[in-house]
This record gives C-alpha cells, structure tokens and sequence, in this order.
C-alpha cells in the first residue's frame, strides 16, 4: 500500500534543508512508493529530495544505509550523491503527529531508465553484472553493524505473511539460509533488490544504481539473485533458450569482479527462490489484499510453492 507524506512533513523537511517549497516538483512513481520524491533545481544542478516515513527504531539504520551509499560512492560506483543539510546531516530526521520521517537531497545521475523491449542486449547484462560484482568487492572490505540482516529480513515478511502455504515455504528458505556460512567472502553490506528497474542507462552504456532502501547485509549470492530471478522468470515463460546465455553472460562479468566459488554458484536457485518468494509477499502486501494476487502472481506463487526448481 502506499505511504504517504503529510504536506506539513513536506514544509518542514524543506525548511531543513533550506530549500524553497514553491519550488518542489513532485515526482509520479508508480506502484506503492514508500514515500515522496521532489525534484528541486540550485545552481543548475538538478535535485532529488525524498522523504519517507521510518520507525524510530530505525533510525540507526537510516545512517546506515546512507554511509554505505556514500563509501559506494567514495570508491567510484554510480550511485546518488547524498548532499548534507545545512547542520551537516546527510539525511533529517522530522518528527510529525507521534510518526517519524527521515528526508534526504541528492544529485540527479546520469542516465534514464532502462525499457527492456529497446535496452535490452548483451552488452546491458554484462555492464548489470560488472557493476553487481565492483559493488561487492568493495563491501568486502566494508564493516556496517547498523544494517539489518537477512534475519531481519525474514522475520518481518513471516510474521506479516497471511498465506498459509507460502508461509510453509518462507519458514523453509529461511530454516535453509539459517545453515549457510557466514564469512567476509560470502556476506556483507548488499543493494538486496538490483532489479533493472532500479538501474539507469547512460548513453555511453554504463549504469547509475539507484534505491538503497532495503539495503542490508546478506549474502552476496542472494544479491545476484536478486538481478536473476526477474528475467529468468520472464524467460521461462517466453524464451527458455536464453536463459542460460543470460546467465553465463552476467556471471561472466560479475566474477571478472568478485568471485562466485562453484558452491555458491550451486546454491543460486535456493536463492532464486527465496527471492522469488519474497516478491510475492511483498506484492502482497502492498496490494492490501494478498489473498487476490492478479493471475501473474498467482502464477508465480504456484510455482513458488510447488518445489520445482528454477533451474538454468
């Protein structure tokens, strides 16, 4: 469902960061977006100021989604230049009616969004993958303990989840993940949702990375999942022959980076899976109403829980 912001949060938050309000141009989003998105032009540099609401609990990792956004940044991955307030602070927090809102300004990046029917060749999979794998060779070195982890991850989709049959199936993904190691090689700081969409395409074919908002520590396997499992699904239905062209093509380029040992390579459809699943229940939940999936996500679950495997 969506979350809106109060015009008065809004007012404040603009205040904050000395910015004019007459001047906010909001931006449509679709889906369920989590919160508001301004554009904002100074000194011919255009602006992206986003709020959101946030728990208070959650504020700490605020923080540190936005520091590890900002060492991505520091190390040379194109992601959002946060731009602090004039307190210094690169994101607000604003407290409204008993409900917390963090508020943060950054530089637009180059680039649009990527339209799969016209973007989509191998040269795009090999720049997703390159820039999937840079990211997690520079998180190995990266220590963030504010993050969320996958555990937390899992537990709030389980205790929110209505769905009997797919709740047995999230129980055993996670009782699954629970018995993988753990090590700076294989976890840390992740995106955890580098979906296309989340992606913009420079003419000359680079890629920006956008939405760190479920940015958390994971394993870095589940992260590569997580840029899979949308077109291999999609290519399952259309075109099963290019799956596995897809596949070693973005793997190609992401171990060109970071390595993904035959182990972990092995373990991708049990992430698959779970990012499969994931999105379902997320959907859901966004919909209000989890137990009326429109017929492609519908389709999904059945697969979901019938065990089958995504293989590729």
């Amino acid at each position: 469902m969506t979350i809106a912001v109060p015009d008065d949060v809004v007012e404040h938050a603009a205040t904050a960061y000395h910015l004019r309000l007459s001047e906010l141009r909001p931006v449509r989003r679709v889906g369920a977006p989590d919160g508001a998105v301004h554009t904002y032009r100074r000194d011919e540099q255009r602006l992206y100021f986003k709020i959101k609401q946030v728990a208070r609990d959650a504020v700490p990792v605020e923080h540190a989604r936005v520091a590890f956004v900002a060492h991505l940044h520091s190390a040379g991955i194109t992601v959002p230049e946060q731009l602090p307030s004039p307190d210094g602070n690169l994101i607000e927090i604003l407290d409204h009616a008993g409900s917390h809102y963090s508020a943060a300004l950054s530089v637009q990046m180059p680039g649009r969004h990527i339209v799969i029917a016209q973007d989509w060749n191998d040269a795009l999979v090999s720049a997703w993958g390159t820039t999937l794998g840079r990211m997690h060779a520079i998180a190995a070195d990266y220590t963030a303990p504010d993050l969320p982890t996958w555990r937390e991850e899992h537990a709030g989709f389980r205790d929110s989840c209505r769905d009997e049959a797919l709740g047995a199936v999230w129980e055993d993904l996670g009782t699954a993940l629970a018995a993988l190691p753990i090590d700076r090689t294989c976890f840390g700081a992740v995106h955890n949702d580098l979906h296309s969409g989340n992606l913009l395409l420079a003419e000359d074919g680079s890629l920006a990375v956008l939405d760190f908002d479920v940015c958390g520590r994971h394993w870095y396997a589940s992260d590569v999942a997580s840029a899979l499992a949308h077109p291999i699904w999609e290519m399952r239905q259309k075109a099963p022959s290019a799956i596995e062209p897809f596949v070693d093509g973005f793997l190609a380029a992401y171990t060109a980076e970071y390595p993904l040992p035959e182990a972990w390579r092995a373990r991708l459809p049990l992430f698959l899976r779970y990012r499969m699943a994931l999105f379902i229940l997320a959907m859901a939940g966004e919909m209000g109403h989890p137990d009326a999936l429109p017929s492609w996500l519908a389709e999904m679950r059945t697969w979901v829980c019938s065990g089958e495997p995504l293989t590729f």
